[in-house]
C-alpha cells in the first residue's frame, strides 16, 4: 500500500534515484514503442545531468519521490506552470512525469503521487493537464480511471531521432482523488 512507500519533496542528492527510476521506468513502459536497442542503451548517468539542472533550478516546478522501506526511490512525480505556449499558465498547471521502477506498479504509488502533485496546484489554476504518448495504453488508462479526459490536442514528440504521437489529457480542476 501507499503508506509503505513514503513521499516527500525531491532534495538535490535524490537525482541519482530519480534518473535510475527514470530510466529503468522508459526501458519497460516504452518498450515496443521506441525501439529495443535504443531503450538498452539508455542510461541514468546521462539522466542525471538533467535532474540535477531540475533539481537546482529557481523555476517553479514540484517534484515528489516515493521511497521504500530502504529508503530508495521508487518513484517520482513532477509538475509545474503549463510548457504549452498557447495556454495560460496563472490557470493551467502541469502534470510533467509520474515514474515508478517496474516493480513497483500497480501498488498505488502512482496514485499516491498524483494526489500529492496535485495539493500543489496553485490555487488559481482551474485545470490539470498532461500529455503522454498516443500509444502508451497503459500510461493512458491510469490517466483515464483518474478522471483525465482526452481534449483533442496532439503534438509530436521527438526522442532521440523518433518521431511519436502525443496526446493531451486534462482534468478540471478541483478535484479529489480517490486511493
Amino acid at each position: 500500500m501507499p503508506d509503505s512507500f513514503p513521499l516527500r519533496p525531491a532534495e538535490y542528492s535524490d537525482s541519482e534515484g530519480i534518473s535510475r527510476v527514470h530510466t529503468r521506468s522508459w526501458q519497460s513502459a516504452y518498450r515496443g514503442l521506441l525501439p529495443d536497442e535504443w531503450l538498452d542503451a539508455l542510461r541514468w548517468q546521462d539522466r542525471k545531468v538533467r535532474w540535477d539542472a531540475i533539481l537546482t533550478s529557481e523555476k517553479k516546478r514540484h517534484v515528489y519521490v516515493a521511497t521504500n522501506s530502504q529508503r530508495e526511490i521508487v518513484g517520482f512525480a513532477s509538475s509545474g506552470p503549463s510548457r504549452d505556449e498557447d495556454i495560460d499558465q496563472e490557470r493551467v498547471h502541469e502534470l510533467y512525469a509520474i515514474y515508478l521502477s517496474p516493480e513497483s506498479w500497480g501498488k498505488g504509488i502512482g496514485t499516491a503521487l498524483l494526489n500529492v502533485i496535485m495539493k500543489e496546484v496553485p490555487k488559481t489554476a482551474t485545470r490539470l493537464e498532461l500529455w503522454v504518448l498516443e500509444e502508451n495504453f497503459s500510461g493512458r488508462r491510469f490517466y483515464e480511471s483518474k478522471g483525465f479526459i482526452l481534449d483533442g490536442a496532439t503534438k509530436l514528440a521527438e526522442i532521440d531521432g523518433h518521431q511519436l504521437e502525443e496526446v493531451r489529457y486534462r482534468i478540471q480542476l478541483p478535484v479529489v482523488l480517490e486511493k
